[in-house]
């Protein structure tokens, strides 16, 4: 499963007389919507990379069973690890 996404990169502060400076990234759905709020925020590039805002982003996502069944001899597994463990450590 995939989702696709365009985000637009903002630096903001809050408070001129302090040193907080912010960045913010707003996913939108569509391109379109994207560069219209960057150029009503005057930032038609990422203020980091110094990129053009709103690129296409994908996240993967994998889907798996909570939990991960145990392998059949998962116990002899750990202790073959914690010997091999202790045994690298020099006890």
């Amino acid at each position: 499963m995939k989702e696709i996404f365009y985000t637009l990169w903002l630096i903001t502060q809050p408070d001129i007389m302090v040193n907080d400076t912010q960045i913010h990234g707003i996913k939108f759905e569509n391109q379109e919507d994207c560069l219209y709020m960057a150029k009503l925020f005057r930032q038609p590039k990422d203020p980091i990379a110094n990129k053009k805002n709103c690129a296409k982003m994908t996240n993967y996502f994998l889907e798996m069973p909570i939990p991960l069944a145990r392998p059949e001899n998962f116990e002899k597994l750990l202790e073959d690890y914690k010997k091999e463990t202790l045994k690298q450590q020099g006890y």
